[in-house]
């Protein structure tokens, strides 16, 4: 694996770890269902690692990440 690439890993590695506790619980207060919260926290993680190299250039992963939280949430509680 490339060295650019490993960097990449290892930043978005140390963002999950971060991140990922405080993101399950504020999904806890919107789902109300911990199966749901969890769902949710992994499914806004994946989204994020998809696009890491563009989240991260922006500036701001955080709310980013919670962007995408909150707009999976908003689309699964449309349907």
């Amino acid at each position: 694996m490339p060295a650019i690439e490993r960097d990449q890993e290892l930043d978005f590695e140390v963002f999950f770890e971060t991140e990922y506790e405080r993101l399950l619980r504020s999904a806890y207060l919107l789902c109300r269902d911990r199966a749901d919260a969890e769902d949710l926290a992994q499914e806004a993680m994946v989204r994020v690692l998809e696009r890491w190299d563009r989240v991260r250039a922006a500036g701001s992963p955080t709310a980013y990440l919670y962007r995408v939280a909150l707009n999976l949430h908003r689309s699964a509680w449309r349907r």
